[in-house]
């Protein structure tokens, strides 16, 4: 009875521990890619650098994990051979880091803007 309440009880531990780990990271994305906050809500909080690198680090393995691969994918599906042929050639990983740290710069949205609506209408301009 004592080891099936210390398994009980280890399990419960390490889910807590997982909820609070996810719960952090999508916390931290929905702040960094909200336009009215960005970088900008850490510096205000008066974060230490190194956690607002952190932060930033999270955001940009992000984008590379689920943006940068699926755009790479239409771009090959929906050009012609040519631009596939001269996509091998070019490096994209500098452009892609490059439309991430343009959005970081780009000064934040008014407190009032929907960011949805600012997603929509800019992601475009952001992200081409």
């Amino acid at each position: 009875m004592q080891s099936q309440l210390v398994c009980f009880f280890n399990f419960f531990f390490v889910s807590l521990i997982y909820i609070y780990f996810t719960l952090l990271f999508f916390l931290n994305l929905s702040i960094v890619i909200d336009p009215r906050f960005k970088l900008s809500y850490y510096r205000k909080q008066e974060w230490e650098q190194h956690y607002i690198e952190a932060a930033k680090k999270i955001f940009i393995s992000t984008f590379k994990d689920f943006y940068q691969n699926n755009n790479a994918i239409n771009d090959i599906q929906n050009n012609d051979e040519s631009d596939f042929f001269l996509s091998i050639f070019v490096d994209n990983n500098n452009n892609n880091n490059s439309e991430v740290e343009a959005y970081l710069q780009q000064p934040v949205a008014p407190v009032k803007t929907d960011p949805l609506l600012w997603w929509k209408v800019n992601c475009m301009n952001v992200f081409l």
